[in-house]
């Protein structure tokens, strides 16, 4: 709409002039006269970064994982990528797995917020955000790394231990075998 756009643009003088605060206090002001979305919830955690307010972006941060759950909601009741449900017999020599659905997954905005978390000390929900990751993608060894970390940092040496393991396993170095002695002696 014209209003984003001239609140994206007026931010972006102020921003350009070094006035990161100022902006920010100006977009956080006039935020609530637009339609939130996604895309306008990561540009207020950028902004509320930028601005030295991690506390702001991560009630931004907050409202931006909304945005990603609801838009998996949506996708599930629209049954996209839904999974076909078959009738299987209790004498199959095999058993059946039914496919997950697959759910749209947004890796910057899950990123961010991490990040927006762990710069607010909050590890709680970094690990969470990080959880979240590896069951949308379990082979994915950058969030495989955050999550160890964070189950580090959160006292969570039994899921520490897991996510170091599995790092290990595929192809982690000296640092990653390290940690896994570390851990395992003290469970």
């Amino acid at each position: 709409t014209a209003r984003r756009a001239h609140l994206f643009a007026a931010v972006r003088l102020l921003q350009a002039a070094d006035r990161t605060a100022q902006a920010f206090a100006e977009a956080d002001a006039r935020i609530g006269r637009l339609q939130p979305d996604a895309g306008l919830m990561r540009f207020m955690v950028k902004l509320a970064m930028a601005a030295g307010r991690p506390d702001l972006a991560d009630r931004y941060a907050r409202e931006m994982l909304k945005f990603a759950l609801l838009r998996q909601l949506e996708a599930l009741q629209a049954g996209d990528d839904a999974p076909v449900l078959r009738t299987v017999s209790t004498e199959a020599a095999e058993p059946v797995r039914v496919p997950k659905p697959h759910l749209p997954f947004d890796d910057a905005t899950y990123a961010l917020a991490y990040e927006v978390f762990l710069a607010n000390r909050n590890v709680a929900d970094a690990y969470e955000v990080a959880a979240a990751a590896v069951r949308h993608g379990p082979d994915d060894a950058t969030w495989r790394r955050r999550l160890a970390q964070a189950a580090d940092w959160s006292n969570r040496p039994v899921d520490a231990l897991e996510q170091w393991l599995w790092l290990a396993r595929r192809g982690g170095g000296a640092a990653e075998w390290t940690r896994v002695e570390q851990l395992a002696a003290g469970v």
